[in-house]
């Protein structure tokens, strides 16, 4: 995960000591059924359609050479950070077999001069506001490497993380490619995180190994801490609850194709959680949702902040596939009820102020596809909650292709049901306009006045092609996200608004997914798709890009700050959230990422 500091005037970025996530990119490998319950042939033929997918795994099987190149350069580049951060004499011939006989030498690796921001909380960034792009002579490596590793000499624990983003072959058998790296450990003091990005030049030597003809820096900050902003806790407060070791400290590949697939099997593992206070104690409890066979649960909050068991007695524990849920006074009673997105419906159960869910409204649709969340709010001012559902594709997670890739328009519509009091609740979605624009694989929805015209507004990140943002017009609404700036075309999973400048409107961020693979291969425009459909290269471009921010230009209509602001690599980024953590006044953001993997590596 990462965590982001927001500067109003300057848009800088902070990445925090979190925890590295993870990143998948590779190509999804439908299977169909065992080979003794097809055919004749019918085995040849579906290992002969993985073969072929295989075929791209590696580059070298079908031409991607700046594909092969950055993996050298990428292993170079580890080694090189692995001997800087060692402890020892750091000189020149420690590095010899790392660098060429015409290595031409590095611009300065760590800054002079850097002045710190100190920010609450004991932290403080220091940033160069300029440094001398020259090459310094090929000797002064050695001083280079000891300046850039000062701050982190004493440190433990020393992680490193590369992203190759870019690489591109050279004449005369040479090539050039960008990485943005990032380097914490941990010492008495508290914890350093360098953050940098390194242009190279390489030759290939002996054994085809790169080898360095020169380093430019492109960007570099480094954060001190005097200790870390979060401490784990989940044992604590969830230790003591019988059903702990057995549920909740497990995994989704532990319970995948092991619960009755009717239920509902999630292969993702996508379902969430809702805070709330259920019992009028003015402490925030917890509804988690589960997947199919197994039982949500209500846990209740104590005094010291473990959590309780409430869930029989409240009668909650539901076993269908559960993957939103919502905390909220649906019925303006004073109590607060639960919202449940159940498999393609949507499950209202009514506190009765004694903490029993008796009482259950179920609304349904025509189209049985699995909603994927919830939100909800009184765009129509009638002092009621309204709620807003989204869904992604038709037949399951795995059930179809996005059409084009780009842009899919053969999503599974979203759904509006507009409270009309006494418990009863109509599809008007589209009534009010919401129908427009409405066939996206939807991941998330959020309200919020971005006009600052009195009423809500509702802005939908879409998997696979182009955000949403509908406009409240009064009586209907209209899709304006293009012609608003805020229809950006990405791979976009989740939502946060805030004032982050602090002017008076509401700003997003939008979490995207970032795929260093993708910075590198799309903009190859003679190799990517075989030099075909140049025009939507760009699309593809910003899939790859990650984060986006969005800042309100006080209309309604945004401006794209993201480079500015640099907080575009949140990796395979989900809900990314603004919180002011250190207390500080101003937005921070905390961007949860990763995918599914396995225990080796290189498993996809």
């Amino acid at each position: 995960m990462q965590l982001h500091e927001i500067r109003p005037g300057k848009l800088r970025a902070v990445r925090h000591l979190l925890p590295w996530g993870c990143m998948l990119a590779a190509p999804l490998i439908a299977f169909g059924q065992d080979d003794d319950q097809g055919g004749e042939g019918e085995g040849q033929q579906r290992s002969g359609a993985i073969a072929d997918e295989l075929q791209h795994v590696d580059p070298t099987l079908d031409g991607w050479q700046t594909e092969v190149l950055q993996g050298k350069a990428k292993d170079m580049v580890y080694e090189f950070l692995q001997r800087t951060y060692a402890s020892g004499q750091r000189t020149q011939e420690a590095f010899s077999d790392l660098i060429s006989e015409g290595f031409e030498g590095a611009t300065s690796l760590r800054p002079k001069g850097m002045q710190p921001i100190e920010l609450a909380g004991g932290t403080l960034v220091f940033r160069p506001e300029l440094w001398d792009p020259d090459l310094e002579p090929a000797s002064s490596l050695a001083g280079q490497i000891e300046d850039l590793c000062g701050a982190l000499g004493s440190a433990g624990g020393l992680r490193f993380a590369v992203k190759m983003v870019q690489c591109r072959e050279l004449e005369d058998e040479l090539f050039e490619a960008e990485a943005w790296i990032q380097v914490d450990g941990r010492s008495e003091e508290g914890a350093v995180q360098q953050n940098f990005a390194w242009h190279m030049r390489f030759e290939l030597g002996e054994e085809d190994r790169a080898m360095l003809r020169s380093i430019e820096l492109r960007d570099f900050s480094e954060v001190h801490t005097s200790g870390p902003y979060f401490t784990e806790l989940t044992e604590f407060v969830l230790g003591d609850l019988p059903f702990f070791e057995r549920e909740l400290s497990l995994g989704v590949d532990d319970y995948h194709y092991k619960v009755d697939r009717l239920t509902g099997n999630s292969f993702l593992g996508s379902q969430g959680l809702a805070l709330g206070d259920v019992n009028g104690d003015g402490l925030d409890d917890l509804y988690l949702s589960q997947q199919g066979g197994m039982p949500n649960r209500l846990l209740l909050r104590n005094a010291d902040g473990t959590l309780r068991d409430f869930t029989k007695e409240s009668g909650t524990g539901l076993l269908d596939n559960t993957r939103s849920s919502l905390i909220l006074d649906m019925d303006g009673d004073g109590d607060q009820d639960l919202v449940l997105a159940i498999g393609p419906n949507v499950i209202l159960l009514y506190n009765d102020g004694e903490l029993h869910f008796d009482e259950h409204v179920f609304l349904g649709n025509d189209v049985p596809t699995d909603i994927f969340s919830l939100s909800a709010a009184d765009p129509d001012g009638d002092g009621d909650l309204d709620i807003y559902a989204c869904r992604y594709i038709d037949n399951g997670i795995m059930g179809g292709n996005p059409t084009p890739y780009h842009d899919a328009n053969n999503g599974s519509p979203n759904l509006y049901w507009r409270n009309e009091g006494d418990r009863k609740f109509k599809d008007a979605t589209e009534e009010v306009g919401l129908g427009v624009n409405n066939a996206k694989f939807s991941l998330a929805s959020i309200w919020e006045d971005f006009d600052s015209d009195g009423d809500l507004d509702l802005y939908v990140a879409n998997d696979f092609g182009r955000n949403t943002l509908y406009r409240n017009d009064g009586e209907r609404f209209a899709e304006v996200g293009v012609s608003s700036g805020a229809g950006e075309t990405a791979a976009s999973m989740g939502l946060s608004c805030s004032d982050i400048d602090l002017d008076g409107d509401m700003d997003v961020l939008v979490s995207n997914m970032f795929s260093a693979a993708g910075r590198r291969v799309v903009p190859n425009q003679e190799k990517f798709m075989g030099g075909a459909h140049p025009t939507v290269h760009q699309f593809f471009e910003r899939h790859a890009r990650g984060n986006t921010l969005l800042v309100n230009r006080g209309d309604g209509s945004f401006e794209d700050t993201t480079e500015v602001a640099g907080i575009e690599l949140g990796r395979w980024a989900w809900g990314g959230r603004f919180v002011d953590f250190n207390g500080d006044g101003y937005e921070d953001m905390y961007v949860p990422n990763g995918f599914v993997t396995g225990p080796d590596e290189d498993d996809l």
